[in-house]
């Protein structure tokens, strides 16, 4: 936890901490030694864990393993004594994730929405179309956007997640947006292109926390615009990435180029996202193709 802390990556300081926690309620606070760890507590952490979504599973088990792997790489313990010799569930394996695209023609209808300029949904609103538009950028990544990343009507940047360089031409429709944030009311003092982080947000921790308030806000707001084009199921900032991709697909962009436009590294990670087309486009196809 420390570590990721002082490279400046609170958010998997977070992940770390949050494992650390689970584990010391399977213990009752007490400490333990990696070898005093038994077969009876790996499969007491398994089932305590097992109410838990397949994703985030994964996430406790892989960070929980991180920490052996560790462990045993600085020969505090040995390899007999790893979680995964007694932990059926498969860490590692492909999970099928809930749907999250939106069908085209109810984002069209988002599109087409006008409210307040002084209202936090019109904020939200010019957000969401950024998102979009700007290959489904993510929303952590987005706010730490600074004018300096924008570079003949292109966007420069490194994704947080996976550290990779992005350099690619907006979408003329992304710098629409841009453009109506110079004359925004509110200005960062930091030089973002978008009003959140301030120069009071000096540490990594502070930036990660105000982006993480910021993006609650977001939710709330990007959940009751999609229910007032009808649209009751899931929507966040992830609903777009996967939005981008999946209306692309239905378009028939071949997967390199979406592979390509998401920044992913293998095909694969690329088809998690086309998993998510919905059920009616499927249906269509078969039945046009099966005459």
């Amino acid at each position: 936890m420390d570590q990721y802390e002082e490279s400046d990556n609170p958010g998997y300081a977070n992940v770390f901490w949050s494992c650390k926690l689970s584990v010391q309620k399977l213990l009752n606070n007490k400490d333990c030694t990696f070898m005093e760890f038994t077969k009876a507590h790996h499969e007491a952490y398994e089932r305590q864990i097992s109410k838990n979504s397949e994703s985030t599973k994964s996430i406790y088990l892989r960070t929980l393993y991180r920490v052996w792997n560790l462990a045993i790489a600085d020969e505090i313990v040995t390899k007999e004594y790893h979680p995964k010799r007694h932990i059926k569930f498969k860490v590692y394996k492909r999970i099928r994730t809930k749907k999250r695209s939106i069908k085209s023609v109810y984002f069209q209808r988002i599109l087409k929405l006008n409210y307040p300029e002084d209202s936090r949904e019109y904020r939200s609103h010019l957000l969401l179309q950024f998102m979009y538009y700007a290959r489904g950028i993510n929303f952590n990544d987005m706010l730490k956007l600074k004018f300096d990343s924008l570079q003949n009507n292109g966007l420069v940047y490194k994704r947080s997640k996976n550290k990779r360089d992005y350099n690619f031409e907006l979408h003329p429709k992304a710098m629409k947006i841009v453009n109506t944030f110079l004359t925004y009311p509110v200005q960062s003092d930091a030089g973002y292109v978008f009003p959140f982080i301030f120069q009071a947000h000096d540490t990594a921790r502070k930036i990660h926390t105000r982006i993480k308030s910021a993006l609650k806000d977001f939710n709330e707001d990007a959940k009751a615009i999609a229910n007032v084009v009808g649209w009751e199921i899931q929507f966040t900032s992830n609903s777009l990435r996967h939005g981008f991709a999946s209306h692309l697909n239905e378009a028939n962009v071949g997967i390199r180029i979406i592979q390509e436009a998401l920044g992913h590294e293998t095909q694969l990670q690329t088809q998690t996202y086309l998993d998510d087309i919905d059920g009616s486009v499927v249906t269509e196809a078969i039945n046009n193709a099966l005459l």
